[in-house]
């Protein structure tokens, strides 16, 4: 009796998440965003294209001057990437390592459109500039289409919050690179020691 009653609780947890899918985003068509780009139909803000070209351009900074601006970027963040429509919107775990390494794992995941992310970064005043990459794939034919890149700026807005604006460049399988196919502002939180 009791494998019965677990039988039946798997299948009905199972169409549960099946029928809750179907609401989830389905991720980036990585192939169509490509072609848009191609024919100059990019979705980029040009004011966070601008921010991030910006802060690229900065020396680098000391640990003292960016804790003057609010914190250090060090530890993990949770992002919050909002889409064109509330559906599009998805979340990101970033951290950052003291030795400027980098790595990423988004909500996104789930569509098997993309990879995790990996990266570096380097201070820069009153924030940083990160840089990362992910595989991309079309999940219909199960295959890699190419690599994802993304230029990041974050500015601190108070010790724990950050605003950052990115720059999408799109990398193919021939290791031809489309700059700037999309990007725009996200927010960020830095993820707590919460006790009991």
């Amino acid at each position: 009796m009791k494998f019965k009653l677990v039988v039946l609780l798997v299948i009905g947890l199972g169409l549960s998440i099946g029928a809750n899918a179907q609401k989830l985003f389905k991720g980036v068509d990585w192939v169509k965003t490509v072609e848009a780009a191609k024919s100059g139909n990019m979705i980029v803000d040009k004011e966070s294209l601008a921010r991030v070209e910006a802060a690229y351009a900065e020396d680098e900074s000391t640990d003292k001057e960016n804790s003057l601006c609010g914190g250090r970027i060090t530890g993990s963040w949770y992002m919050t990437v909002s889409g064109a429509t509330p559906a599009e919107t998805f979340y990101a775990y970033q951290t950052f390592g003291a030795d400027g390494t980098f790595v990423e794992n988004s909500s996104l995941l789930v569509t098997l459109t993309e990879g995790p992310a990996h990266g570096v970064w380097a201070s820069r005043r009153c924030g940083a500039v990160y840089t990362f990459e992910l595989f991309a794939f079309d999940p219909e034919e199960g295959v890699q289409v190419g690599r994802v890149r993304v230029r990041n700026s974050a500015r601190f807005t108070g010790l724990n919050n950050l605003r950052i604006d990115s720059a999408v460049d799109f990398i193919e399988l021939d290791g031809t690179v489309i700059p700037n196919i999309a990007g725009g502002p996200y927010t960020g939180e830095r993820v707590q020691l919460r006790g009991l």
